[in-house]
């Protein structure tokens, strides 16, 4: 499987991580998965204490 690159954010949803990062805030990045045929959630805790990966369907 290849690696996924990029997250497939918007520019506003790309600024609020980038801040949620300096913030220590919650950080969550969508990433599109071609061989998965979907997409990919990963959220970050605010503490950073773990990261959860699932798709959308999930949350």
């Amino acid at each position: 499987m290849r690696y996924i690159r990029r997250g497939e954010l918007s520019n506003a949803d790309k600024r609020a991580k980038a801040a949620a990062i300096a913030n220590g805030y919650e950080i969550l990045g969508a990433y599109a998965s071609k061989e998965l045929r979907a997409k990919i959630w990963i959220i970050t805790e605010a503490d950073r204490s773990y990261t959860t990966i699932l798709f959308p369907s999930e949350y």
